[in-house]
């Protein structure tokens, strides 16, 4: 891949939720893709709040709002001194009542975004937790180290303001599937999907 994006500031990781261990390989794995797209340091983010032993569990833990509303809290703080993000919370989207939560929640990061212009990236076109770049790398570029596969495979999905309109809609059509609201024609306008309650960030979600 060949990068026109001038890389450099804080990189925001935006992951599903807090661990119950240490973390330590997906912060690994964080690190390099900060130095891969050459940012300066990296800070982690969520958008649910509740640590799980899996994903799976915020099925459950994630039925209330609570969680959702604190970690929105947090990531808009984290974001407003970003300068750039990683979309890396997964693919695999909760049940229930846990689900509405966490399309909200991707609306208003999609939105957050492209608000600001925030370069925003992912690995390939969707946003695969670092747990799952291993299973990426085997797939997409198996002779490849973790390095080189992060260099070819993370993509721009939302460019910066700078950007020409068609690349931003070149960038868009990586990001189709980053969540249950029309992700694509937020990135391609370059406007919010929804209005958003610009009195307070706890928004019910």
């Amino acid at each position: 891949m060949t990068r026109t994006h001038v890389a450099r500031g804080n990189l925001v990781a935006v992951l599903c939720n807090p661990p119950l261990t240490s973390g330590a390989r997906t912060l690994a794995r964080l690190d390099l893709a900060k130095e891969v797209l050459g940012y300066e340091s990296l800070s982690v983010a969520n958008i649910f709040g509740i640590a799980t032993r899996s994903s799976g569990e915020i099925t459950a833990v994630g039925a209330s709002a609570h969680g959702w509303e604190d970690a929105r809290i947090e990531l808009e703080d984290a974001l407003a001194h970003a300068s750039g993000a990683l979309l890396a919370y997964g693919k695999t989207e909760p049940s229930g009542a846990a689900r509405l939560h966490h399309r909200s929640q991707v609306s208003w990061l999609i939105d957050h975004l492209v608000t600001r212009g925030t370069p925003t990236w992912m690995l390939g076109e969707h946003p695969y937790h670092p747990s799952r770049w291993q299973r990426w790398r085997y797939r997409h570029a198996p002779d490849a180290t973790m390095r080189e596969a992060l260099t070819g495979g993370l993509q721009l999905a939302r460019a910066s303001a700078r950007q020409t309109g068609a690349s931003v809609a070149a960038s868009a059509r990586k990001c189709r599937c980053v969540c249950g609201t029309d992700a694509k024609a937020a990135l391609q306008s370059g406007t919010r999907s929804r209005p958003l309650d610009s009195q307070s960030s706890r928004t019910v979600i």
